[in-house]
């Protein structure tokens, strides 16, 4: 079985990022051969996939023009809505049978919504979006309702199958965030008054994968997004709370529209204060921890990635699926708007570069 996974950039440990190595490294476990086409590879992400045991069943190309991709694909993995120039030329060229999956990761940035909707729908078996508020995006945008389906950041099986010992009071809280607020910071003091040592993991702190040996020894985590699913698969009571607000504690009143909108805090943009933080933390931990711990078969099963990828593999869409392909006029149209996209993010990536470089100062001399 092979794959092809697309995606802008594989970089930091941060979003589509997460995702596209959570998939390269499930297909891999499962004895696929896996080709990954991206425009940006770097550190620390480039190390985490050499990583892992490939065997010579992974190949990374790195913004290359002139690989055809003539491999009979299994499936095609589309993030970002990337398609390489070779894969566009197979697709003017007679097609490709695989089915392609295009998967949306955001309902606002623009680098996650369709590129053009009418060609997605002629390409895709199916359109995903990673929560019930993107697949509304999409449907704004154009992709029909057939195409569309939910999937909302699945965790690797390693957290749903992990084991430790049972959690009894709030020592110890992890916060999990590339964008910490505030008030989220200054109400670590308090809570350290209160004897909570607090630990903070992202890309401002220290940027690390999640893992379940990362989660294990904490009693609860203050985030959002994917880490949501990884610590609610191991029955970590969750205060959802980051630079958008959020409800607080995940209990049974607040889980369903959290996850409606991908437990990003946007449903409400509740935003408090540190006091208020630090009292509804320690005020709260004890439902929120019966709840993770009562619910804990039912989120490691919900989120269980072999699981959803099964699941979707044996979706009728994608076995039907009719042969994909473009005519001359579309190739040329998707290859600009994606070649546009790719140097735009590369100027981007640049410019944030000399920027950096400005702000350290002037070397010594």
């Amino acid at each position: 079985m092979r794959v092809l996974i697309t995606t802008n950039h594989l970089r930091n440990f941060a979003g589509s990022e997460m995702v596209a190595l959570e998939l390269i490294e499930h297909f891999l476990a499962h004895d696929w051969v896996v080709d990954v086409y991206t425009h940006d590879l770097g550190e620390p992400m480039l190390g985490e996939i050499q990583k892992l045991p490939s065997w010579g069943r992974l190949t990374l190309h790195v913004a290359d023009l002139d690989e055809e991709f003539a491999e009979p694909y299994d499936l095609i993995w589309v993030q970002h809505s990337i398609l390489p120039p070779g894969l566009l030329r197979r697709l003017e060229g007679g097609g490709v049978t695989a089915p392609i999956v295009f998967h949306h990761l955001s309902s606002f940035m623009d680098v996650e919504l369709p590129r053009h909707a009418a060609l997605e729908n002629q390409l895709s078996a199916v359109s995903m979006g990673m929560s019930p508020t993107t697949v509304e995006r999409l449907l704004e945008f154009g992709i029909v309702p057939e195409k569309t389906v939910v999937f909302d950041n699945p965790a690797p099986d390693a957290f749903a199958d992990h084991t430790g010992g049972p959690v009894t009071g709030l020592a110890r809280l992890l916060v999990v965030s590339n964008h910490a607020p505030e008030e989220v910071r200054a109400a670590t003091s308090l809570l350290e008054a209160a004897g909570v040592e607090v630990s903070y993991l992202g890309v401002d702190d220290r940027p690390v994968r999640i893992t379940p040996e990362v989660l294990e020894g904490f009693d609860a985590v203050l985030t959002i997004g994917k880490t949501v699913q990884y610590a609610l698969s191991m029955g970590i009571p969750v205060y959802l709370y980051d630079h958008f607000g959020g409800p607080g504690w995940l209990t049974e009143a607040t889980i369903a529209p959290a996850a409606h909108d991908s437990f990003s805090g946007r449903r409400d943009r509740r935003q408090i204060t540190a006091n208020e933080i630090s009292e509804e933390v320690l005020g709260g931990f004890a439902g929120a921890l019966a709840f993770a711990t009562s619910h804990r078969s039912e989120h490691a099963e919900r989120w269980r990635l072999s699981r959803r990828i099964d699941e979707l593999r044996a979706d009728v869409r994608l076995s039907s699926a009719p042969r994909a392909e473009v005519s001359p006029a579309d190739a040329r149209q998707l290859s600009s708007l994606i070649a546009l996209h790719r140097d735009l993010y590369r100027l981007m990536v640049k410019l944030q570069s000399d920027i950096a470089h400005l702000q350290s100062g002037p070397e010594p001399g």
